[in-house]
């Protein structure tokens, strides 16, 4: 549970057994890295071997070579001048990585966390940066690609993983490669290429606690010698984790139908068009099951109109207990859209052209939205959300051969465009308790001096345009077999078009947001531009064959924009439709900018039955976006400067055939808003949220044959994260909302074909069953109320899955 620290904080203690983990992990990434210094074996070859215990008899034990695209070309992991992590679509299904909610099993550097709107509040945050608070108009700062198509809100990704082959989490700015919005890094998902040679498939079923289902399958199917299709389709169910205790029933569900349709044809070895169409739906009970973490001064009368409503209220001594209650259930409809047509030249055998046509819709409505979050029947509200987007890019990928001042260059070059256009609303309605829990709240003015009748008080409409340009050109200029020196430039242009739209608002001079003077706010039709150079600087040297080292400097953008609020451009005060001569306030934000530095070292050892990836990164934030919510309206201000500097280590280590051990840990010593006078408390010098000093992950693989036919599977993993801070409060002195250190322990153990033919797994998540909470909020309406989003509880099931 959280409580009052000596130094103000509020903090959950740390119940979990592992409170040393950082140093456990430290000390395994290191002993299983003492090998790099040890010469190379003569000899050695570089076999494509998995890098988890491999099924196959032929299996060498040595690790994969794993062909990344951060570079927009194929080339090596371990040649490749960037922090890349690389999972396959089978390791992605190992880990339990169903959708983005999971990303952090995949490097301790990356983390999830989402609130009750999935458009807004979604974030992925990359060494702890990323979209600080929730707005509509929000991009991200880890730039997300699906087949090379850029998704404007990570959101899209919480629906279920689908036939997908990789998944590449590049870590530091990616401005210059993958454009705007990758300040943090960048998602890289690439759906599984159907073939021309063969008819074959996949499938997998999961069953588990929680009302836990997942069946998944896909096919290739070879239409003639130049056409083949692929067909992918997903059922997905689960009830959440937080329970009213009035009916038993679970908030925050999740059930994602979906179908994914490629066609590949390829009329000559030199073209190929590759056209891939998807469609989810998803229709749940979400996402207002929130625990109250911290109990404010109205949270007894709160308690009181929900026992005036029937209802037994929730359990506020011990949010550990993830109960909730709500007045009414939340029909949230989420469905998702697109087409990508990838289409690929060969011009000559050193050069390449490649060309990248996405077309996506996707809506989300949420009716009967809780928005008091909890029992008393105060205040309701519809939402609904739909964004169109347009993309192009022509891209070209080459050789230079050798001239008098470099050995050979590899090169990329494109241009860029995309336009997105957005429709957000939102519905405000007073229900039957309002006027009762505003009269109090007034006390001792006579009841109704304000007025909270129950009906529609507000209706809001927020359309939006974004036309986005680009042009780009990378190089490696290889001066000799060991150096490398690369350069890039991009040059980005946005035009962005906000507005916010009032049709409805309550008449009554006393209705309650006029007469504390909040709302409604002026209306208004803004537009923003902004243009940025992006580039990156470095050298690369070649130690020896499995030895690697790089220094990089990159500069990346994430775009400004308008702030998409009812009191973006100000309070009533500032309305001149209510005051005469009232002057709006500015609703646009400024443009991002970022100034990284990283030195790399990548090394393959222990004749390539290990692998170590190091790196240390130095970034520096300019006009840092920031949303925070104030109780009763959201503001977007940009914090002057922050910075992130930190270290990562990745080794992997092939024990023997069937054991292999992998470990990841990330140190942030410092990821904190630069000290601000313009800001003041709390972000000013302040630590970023959700960015631990510390985490780690450490997993082992085992596969152990029984006999010619059948192998024991078995994986064990351990999760850490280290003490982060979530909230700030104001309970009279500023003080912070903490989360402390979380474990996560998994566990799978199960058996198997030889050949990977099929598997079946028994499998825990959290085994511990650590109760930690991901997201804290300030309740809206009830000042010095803190809720808490919570993270998944201990969960079992089984899985079969195979191919055919």
């Amino acid at each position: 549970m959280f409580k009052e620290s000596s130094g103000g904080k509020a903090r959950r203690q740390d119940t979990s057994p592992l409170r040393a983990l950082p140093w456990a992990v430290g000390v395994a990434a290191a002993l299983s890295s003492v090998a790099l210094v040890s010469p190379p074996a003569s000899g050695q070859t570089v076999e494509n071997t998995a890098a988890v215990p491999s099924p196959a008899a032929s299996d060498s034990g040595k690790i994969a070579v794993i062909i990344v695209t951060a570079q927009r070309r194929s080339e090596s992991l371990q040649d490749t001048p960037v922090a890349v992590t690389a999972l396959s679509g089978d390791e992605l299904a190992a880990e339990h990585i169903d959708n983005i909610s999971t990303i952090s099993a995949v490097s301790p550097s990356v983390s999830f966390h989402a609130a009750n709107n999935a458009q807004a509040s979604s974030t992925i945050r990359i060494r702890g940066l990323g979209t600080i608070g929730n707005n509509r108009a929000f991009e991200g700062s880890v730039g997300v690609f699906v087949d090379g198509v850029y998704l404007s809100r990570v959101g899209q990704l919480l629906s279920n993983f689908l036939d997908f082959d990789s998944l590449q989490v590049l870590r530091g700015p990616q401005g210059t490669l993958f454009g705007k919005n990758t300040t943090a890094g960048a998602l890289l998902l690439k759906s599984v290429k159907p073939q021309l040679d063969r008819y074959d498939g996949s499938y997998e079923l999961a069953v588990g606690d929680y009302g836990t289902l997942l069946a998944r399958a896909a096919s290739n199917i070879q239409v003639s010698q130049t056409l083949t299709l692929r067909v992918a389709g997903l059922v997905s169910d689960s009830d959440g984790y937080v329970e009213n205790p009035n009916s038993r029933d679970r908030y925050d569900s999740h059930r994602p139908r979906a179908l994914k349709a490629q066609l590949l044809y390829q009329p000559s070895s030199a073209v190929t068009f590759r056209l891939i169409g998807d469609i989810s739906i998803e229709h749940d009970n979400c996402c207002y099951g929130t625990v109250v973490l911290i109990p404010g001064p109205v949270q007894p009368l709160v308690n009181v109109l929900t026992a005036a409503s029937r209802l037994k209220p929730a359990s506020a001594a011990n949010p550990s207990d993830y109960q909730a209650v709500l007045n009414q259930n939340t029909d949230q409809q989420i469905g998702d859209r697109g087409a990508v047509l990838l289409s690929d030249w060969t011009i000559s055998p050193d050069i390449l052209l490649h060309a990248t046509t996405g077309y996506r819709v996707w809506a989300e409505s949420q009716l009967g939205g809780d928005f008091d979050f909890s029992g008393a029947d105060i205040l309701n509200g519809n939402e609904t959300f739909r964004t169109h987007q347009f993309s192009q890019e022509f891209d070209s990928n080459g050789k230079i051969a050798d001239t008098p001042l470099f050995k050979s260059a590899d090169y990329v070059a494109g241009v860029y465009f995309a336009h997105e256009s957005l429709l957000a609303t939102r519905d405000l309605i007073w229900r039957q308790q309002a006027q009762t829990y505003w009269n109090v709240l007034f006390a001792p003015l006579p009841p109704g001096s304000v007025e909270a009748a129950p009906g529609r008080w507000s209706s809001e409409r927020y359309p939006g345009a974004d036309k986005s340009y680009a042009a780009f050109t990378h190089f490696t200029f290889h001066l000799n077999d060991k150096l490398s020196t690369l350069m890039g430039l991009r040059y980005s242009e946005e035009v962005k078009h906000g507005a916010f739209e009032n049709p409805f608002f309550d008449p009554a001079p006393n209705a309650v947001f006029t007469a504390i003077g909040v709302q409604p706010g002026p209306q208004y039709n803004a537009k923003h531009t902004d243009s940025a150079v992006s580039g990156t600087a470095g050298f690369q040297y070649a130690f020896d064959t499995d030895k690697m080292g790089y220094l990089t400097y990159s500069r990346g953008f994430k775009a400004g924009g308008i702030n998409l609020d009812t009191n973006a451009a100000g309070l009533v005060a500032n309305n001149p439709a209510l005051v005469p001569g009232a002057a709006e306030l500015d609703p646009t934000y400024k443009a991002e900018k970022i100034d990284g530095l990283e030195a790399g070292f990548k090394a393959d050892y222990l004749d390539n039955r290990g692998r170590a990836n190091v790196a240390v990164f130095y970034d520096k934030i300019t006009d840092l976006q920031v949303a925070r919510f104030l109780g009763l309206r959201f503001e977007v201000i940009s914090a002057p400067s922050a910075k992130v500097y930190g270290a990562e280590v990745e080794n992997t280590l092939r024990l023997s055939q069937g054991i292999g051990l992998n470990t990841g840990v990330t140190w942030l010593p410092h990821a904190a808003v630069d000290p601000s006078a313009s800001l003041g408390p709390p972000l000013s010098g302040h630590r970023l949220v959700t960015a631990p000093q510390w985490a780690g992950n450490l997993g082992a693989n085992l596969f152990h044959p029984l006999n010619a036919q059948v192998a024991v599977t078995g994986r064990a993993s351990v999760q850490f994260t280290g003490r982060v801070y979530l909230e700030s409060r104001d309970n009279g002195q500023q003080s912070d909302i903490d989360q402390s250190s979380v474990t996560l322990l998994n566990a799978d153990l199960g058996i198997a074909s030889i050949g990977r033919g099929w598997s079946l797994d028994a499998w825990c998540l959290n085994c511990a069953d650590q109760r930690y909470y991901t997201v804290t909020f300030p309740v809206p309406l009830q000042t010095g109320t803190y809720g808490a989003y919570v993270g998944a509880p201990r969960s079992f099931g089984l899985t079969l899955s195979g191919h055919f």
